[in-house]
């Protein structure tokens, strides 16, 4: 909505004007981080500390939230890399005339990209460690795994960067295909808990699920589809330049990794309400929320 009305604002005028950007994500910010009780303030305070408490891993705390979050950052690599363009943008003189900056103009930039996209991993894995460390469950160090080889997938996304050939190439496939599988795995077995019911009328599922059977078997082959999404860069390499220069091909795999975080997300939250497999949860039952209003309230009532 908001590039919408920047949209809109830029029409108005001769040529692009960045001061509209800048203004949005100013007002953005400030929502994000202002003091006064308004604008859901005790979930802002909360995610803050969800949020450092992921910084910190391994020694921050690890509860359900604390992991959810950090698995949806996972997904938003592309996005936190355009944090770094957007700063280097904003940091050169000719932003107000919406001048694209050159990379030679920034030369902390580069080392932003290449760190930016190991840090959600490392997180998860640090967690992991952290998680087994309190539990002693050693499924938490098979977890641990998987992040392990998404890190990889980055070191060897580099060196067929750097070092542009065959084997760099084929080096990078294959740490691919081996992660998404160990992922694919992961998610059907331990985040959803299927593959646990051999019952005709709940077949591949497991015994208790919220969800409309249909859902569950859609969800098993639409999120193999889209954790291959990592193909359409090496398969579109015969495209015409402007796909490529309109950054069409980045815009399709934000929005595929953002439909299947959101249906990873319903299915992961639904299986640890029904079950309950890493035991984040001493009992069974979860309480009801109540209302941030009806909590102040209470104590005058």
């Amino acid at each position: 909505m908001c590039q919408t009305f920047i949209l809109k604002l830029e029409f108005l005028f001769e040529k692009a004007v960045a001061a509209f950007t800048l203004a949005v994500l100013v007002v953005f910010i400030f929502m994000c981080v202002q003091p006064f009780h308004c604008i859901f303030l005790k979930g802002r305070v909360a995610l803050a500390q969800t949020i450092w408490n992921i910084l910190i891993s391994p020694f921050g705390m690890v509860r359900f939230r604390h992991f959810f979050f950090a698995d949806i950052i996972t997904s938003f690599i592309i996005p936190l890399k355009d944090l770094g363009y957007m700063g280097c943008f904003f940091t050169q003189g000719g932003w107000l005339d919406s001048i694209q900056p050159k990379l030679d103009q920034c030369p902390q930039l580069e080392n932003y990209l290449l760190s930016i996209a190991f840090l959600p991993y490392w997180f998860r894995l640090a967690q992991c460690f952290r998680r087994y460390h309190d539990t002693k469950m050693k499924i938490q160090l098979l977890n641990a795994g998987k992040y392990f080889s998404m890190i990889l997938i980055q070191f060897a996304n580099i060196f067929r960067h750097k070092l542009k050939g065959e084997t760099t190439l084929n080096l990078y496939f294959i740490a691919c295909v081996v992660s998404t599988a160990y992922a694919y795995g992961w998610d059907l077995y331990m985040d959803w808990g299927l593959l646990r019911s051999k019952d005709s009328g709940s077949f591949l599922l497991r015994p208790k699920f919220l969800l409309p059977r249909w859902f569950y078997y859609y969800a098993a082959l639409s999120n193999l589809a889209l954790r291959l999404a990592w193909l359409i860069p090496l398969v579109s390499t015969g495209l015409p330049q402007w796909v490529h220069n309109t950054q069409l091909i980045i815009g399709v795999m934000c929005m595929l990794e953002a439909f299947r975080r959101a249906q990873w997300a319903i299915l992961r939250l639904e299986n640890e309400q029904v079950n309950n497999f890493e035991k984040y949860r001493t009992f069974m039952e979860i309480p009801a929320v109540r209302d941030e209003d009806e909590e102040e309230a209470a104590p005058n009532s």
